[in-house]
């Protein structure tokens, strides 16, 4: 029987909001060196949410998801490209989960084998995504999330047996990056900064399946879902629209997909 999905980090600093966009701000959160993205307005975070992840139904362990409101993303799908720093196709490699100092959030360093590089240059840094999975005593022991917890009952029903699960945090409905998986990835890079940034949040991973790209993230009432489904359309003519358990998705060709970059690219 699946956990009740618990979202407990009601108290939780909002510099999670600042992360994963386009502009980089001068704001810092407790730290100095603490440097932020882009400003979000504000987030949401709802117990009884069964937007999807990978197998996330299937799941028996603690899931944590969260939603925020932004200020800036991208439209349409040549701005995605030409406000990237970083166009690529990867394959997964390894991915390093940990936990956040400022906000309790579980974050990711991905490192890619690049399969082809669209725009820009791949410095081999790794890539920093909010999301990710971690060993539930190896989270409930950490000193960030004990401290956000106390005095709190522990967030999960039936806490024996999620010590077998893994935590999953999921930020925006987006992907939790695993090894082997295949992405595009739209990244943004700053020279003081030792990894790379997904651009304009959950805009930025496009999963590659089967053949098919797709990015379930991205809203059906948001410009750049019609944008896409109107680009791919028109000029590819293999696109089409789905739905995944119950939310819209664009499922685009890989060739497809692949000719419209190179066309960006030129």
């Amino acid at each position: 029987m699946k956990f009740n999905k618990m979202l407990f980090f009601v108290t939780f600093s909002v510099a999670l909001l600042f992360y994963g966009c386009q502009q980089k701000s001068d704001i810092s959160i407790n730290n100095e060196n603490s440097k932020l993205a882009t400003e979000k307005a504000s987030i949401e975070e709802n117990v009884d949410k069964e937007k999807s992840i990978d197998n996330v139904e299937e799941h028996e362990g603690l899931v944590i998801e969260a939603l925020a409101e932004y200020n800036a993303l991208a439209l349409t799908f040549e701005e995605l490209y030409s406000d990237a720093d970083l166009v690529l196709e990867l394959k997964v490699k390894t991915v390093d989960s940990f936990i956040e100092e400022q906000t309790g959030s579980i974050l990711s360093n991905v490192i890619p084998e690049v399969v082809h590089i669209y725009k820009g240059e791949y410095n081999g840094k790794p890539i920093q995504v909010v999301g990710g999975k971690m060993n539930y005593n190896e989270y409930m022991s950490n000193e960030i999330i004990k401290e956000k917890l106390e005095g709190r009952e522990d967030p999960n029903p039936n806490a024996e047996k999620a010590k077998h699960e893994d935590v999953l945090f999921i930020m925006d409905n987006g992907y939790i990056y695993e090894a082997g998986d295949r992405y595009f990835f739209f990244g943004k890079e700053y020279e003081d900064e030792n990894f790379i940034r997904p651009l304009y949040a959950y805009q930025s991973s496009f999963k590659v399946e089967n053949q098919t790209v797709s990015n379930k993230a991205i809203q059906e009432d948001e410009p750049l879902f019609t944008d896409i489904k109107n680009v791919f359309s028109v000029n590819s003519k293999q696109s089409n629209s789905t739905l995944e358990n119950g939310e819209p998705k664009v499922g685009i060709n890989k060739n497809a997909f692949e000719d419209m970059l190179n066309g960006l690219k030129d």
